[in-house]
């Protein structure tokens, strides 16, 4: 795969090709003091990828002097005492996952401005109310089993992210005006949550939605007014035990470009999801029911 590797006191480079560089810090190559990254040489291409695994120490602004045409970071099982990111120019994508943080705040990525996509997965962190405020380039935002105090403020500041994912992340209350700042989202995933309700008004932000997913969730019932101003939707997720409550006459007049009602791959079983599609033959309405590869229990 790697065509070079440098390897002793420096971090390992692997040069797939002219545009495309990896390197990879180990524990045994650096401690993050705020310093620059361990290099035997200037590195440059059009894609440069930083991997920083299981090290500790801090990140601060005047981390990564030397290499400030990174374009991706990946922290994988750091342990940090504070991050404050430094301004990287061309850095487009943060990878945060299973790295012990005290708090995510505002300052914490105030200067990575040109970012469009981060993911933050089953990190030890508080994250703050607004700490993605005055990211407004950012247009993918992924949670995985990463818990969130999700209030009406935690997404302040996005006004234009397009996709935002949030999987087993802890949240039991969605907040009637948290899509406020997120006009532009296209897809909302809010599976593997404890969410019970969803007020009336809570997508009402979200015209430009075309994928919805609440199928992991407690929801006993599903409200289809919520989506009543989702003109463009093309794909909805929902619980099984929900089918019951949801007049599908109305929801297509609703959202007429629906083409994908998505379930659990358990759910197939569910005589519900059976008697749906034997409804939507008989009555020939064009409806793809799809079903997720997940060891989770069937939701009817």
């Amino acid at each position: 795969m790697s065509t070079n590797a440098e390897v002793d006191k420096n971090c390992i480079v692997r040069r797939h090709d002219d545009s495309d560089v990896h390197i990879y810090c180990y524990p045994q190559q650096m401690q993050l003091d705020g310093g620059e990254i361990p290099l035997a040489g200037d590195v440059t291409a059009d894609k440069i990828c930083l991997h920083l695994i299981e090290v500790e120490g801090k990140i601060v602004e005047t981390s990564f002097s030397n290499l400030k045409e990174v374009t991706h970071i990946v922290l994988f099982g750091c342990n940090l005492t504070e991050a404050i990111f430094p301004e990287l120019p061309k850095i487009y994508y943060l990878e945060m996952i299973r790295t012990i943080l005290p708090t995510i705040t505002k300052e914490t990525f105030k200067n990575l401005k040109g970012i469009k996509r981060m993911e933050i997965d089953e990190n030890e962190a508080e994250i703050q109310d607004g700490a993605f405020d005055g990211l407004e380039n950012l247009e993918f935002l992924t949670f995985f089993k990463q818990n969130i105090n999700f209030s009406k403020d935690f997404l302040k500041g996005l006004n234009n992210l397009k996709e935002l994912s949030m999987e087993y992340a802890g949240i039991e209350t969605v907040p009637e005006d948290s899509f406020k700042e997120t006009p532009e989202l296209k897809i909302l995933n809010l599976d593997g949550n404890s969410i019970e309700y969803l007020a009336p008004g809570t997508l009402e932000p979200l015209q430009n939605l075309e994928e919805f997913y609440v199928t992991l969730t407690n929801l006993k019932s599903f409200d289809i007014n919520l989506l009543k101003e989702q003109k463009n939707l093309k794909a909805l997720g929902i619980p099984v035990r929900t089918l019951k409550s949801v007049n599908f006459k109305k929801l297509f007049e609703l959202c007429p470009k629906l083409g994908t009602i998505r379930f659990m791959s358990n759910d197939v079983e569910c005589p519900e999801v059976k008697d749906l599609e034997e409804q939507f033959k008989k009555d020939n309405i064009q409806i793809t029911l799809t079903y997720i590869c997940t060891t989770d229990l069937k939701t009817c």
